[in-house]
């Protein structure tokens, strides 16, 4: 590349990586997004270094990467108030034509206000979830095989040991009173001979 392209504001120098090709490093140029943008710009203002836009744009991108979202807010406030000046003066121009009689030019101003409002509340709203980002709150999921109930902070009774369930005689429900001279037991007993027990001490029953 000659050093009057070099020097040349329109023409963008390619610089690519040890080991690349120059078709690959062409390629990587024409979907960087940074480049795109650069070759949009200088288009819309007719002219302007592509090389320093680049350099610009990728300059920013890299202060949003890293969490700097100062220029992301500078541009939705001044887009805000840019659409809302839109507004208004669609808005003026809408109530005019309609003072004088032209209702359809009156309802193409007014709907391309409405479009413009709309717009610059949307770059207000994005600029709010920058400034105050929503909670998220993620739902615990269990998954079993079968059906199964899980209680979240809530703690289930223990059941108490030694505890003999009412036992059935001769066809009758009958529950053991507990025997208060009798000493507390200390250990687990073994609710089959625990029955087995009750059942061979109640051999009669008193009329």
């Amino acid at each position: 590349m000659s050093d009057d392209k070099a020097k040349d504001p329109a023409t963008l120098v390619l610089l690519g990586q040890e080991g690349q090709t120059d078709a690959e490093v062409r390629a990587a140029a024409t979907i960087g997004p940074a480049v795109q943008a650069a070759y949009t710009v200088a288009k819309i203002e007719k002219g302007g270094d592509l090389n320093a836009l680049v350099e610009a744009l990728q300059t920013q991108s890299k202060r949003v990467i890293s969490g700097d979202t100062g220029r992301m807010e500078e541009i939705l406030i001044t887009q805000a108030h840019t659409l809302d000046l839109i507004f208004n003066n669609l808005t003026r121009r809408a109530v005019a034509n309609m003072q004088e009689g032209y209702v359809p030019v009156a309802e193409t101003y007014l709907r391309l206000a409405l479009k413009a409002q709309s717009q610059s509340r949307a770059s207000i709203e994005s600029l709010a979830q920058i400034k105050n980002p929503p909670v998220v709150y993620a739902r615990q999921a269990y998954l079993a095989n079968g059906p199964q109930q899980v209680n979240n902070g809530v703690a289930a009774p223990r059941a108490r040991e030694n505890e003999i369930p009412p036992i059935k005689q001769s066809g009758y429900e009958n529950e053991l009173l507990p025997n208060s001279r009798a000493s507390t037991p200390t250990s687990r007993v073994d609710p089959t001979l625990e029955t087995v027990g009750a059942i061979n001490r109640t051999t009669k029953r008193r009329g």
